[in-house]
């Protein structure tokens, strides 16, 4: 396109050329249309260029949105199935009544204490705690979760088969832990489900 209006234009300009020399009129009075067609011509070629940066530009936004979304869902995930896990298989019954206790999430030891909140009805065990990942192939790079895990329990929490016991997983993954809070990128996974102990 562009090089077809290039064209025409010196073609017009040397078929004026020709006109201009057999009707007298001098090529000092076209200036002003070479300068039009060139700032044209300019003016084409500069908003292409910008378009294409800027399109280029949100691509890799996007991109690099998406690959962080990525590791904060990894995140996320590994840390509920490490507590799902725990509760599930772990005899020691980390999220129960213990005020603090610990518990290995691969090769990770993680330290926490549970917060007893007291109703009317029952109890509501709250537990939180954070896990740290390295991100493999990025040194000092530090992916975490934070973890909520509240189990409640209907009635005397003492007569643990008393009743079905209701827990909430939540594992908020974030990436770039070790920066502020603002450049990091948060996944969010929720699990719940009834168990009885026997």
């Amino acid at each position: 396109m562009i090089g077809n209006l290039i064209k025409s234009s010196v073609k017009s300009l040397f078929l004026s050329k020709q006109n201009n020399q057999k009707t007298g009129v001098s090529l000092q009075s076209r200036r002003g249309f070479i300068l039009a067609i060139s700032v044209l011509i300019i003016s084409i070629l500069a908003t292409i260029g910008i378009t294409g940066a800027i399109l280029a530009f949100r691509e890799l936004s996007i991109t690099y949105v998406s690959s962080e979304s990525n590791y904060a869902f990894y995140s996320a995930d590994s840390s509920l199935e490490c507590v799902l896990y725990r509760d599930l298989h772990d005899n020691n019954r980390p999220f129960w009544f213990n005020t603090e206790n610990n518990i290995m999430c691969g090769t990770k030891s993680i330290n926490f204490s549970s917060k007893n909140i007291y109703g009317d009805t029952g109890v509501i065990v709250l537990t939180t705690f954070k896990i740290e990942y390295d991100r493999q192939g990025s040194a000092g790079t530090k992916d975490c979760a934070y973890v909520e895990v509240s189990k409640v329990f209907n009635g005397d929490p003492r007569l643990l088969t008393s009743q079905p016991i209701t827990t909430n997983v939540s594992a908020y993954g974030r990436t770039h832990c070790e920066i502020s809070d603002e450049f990091g990128v948060e996944r969010v996974l929720h699990v719940g489900y009834f168990h009885k102990y026997e």
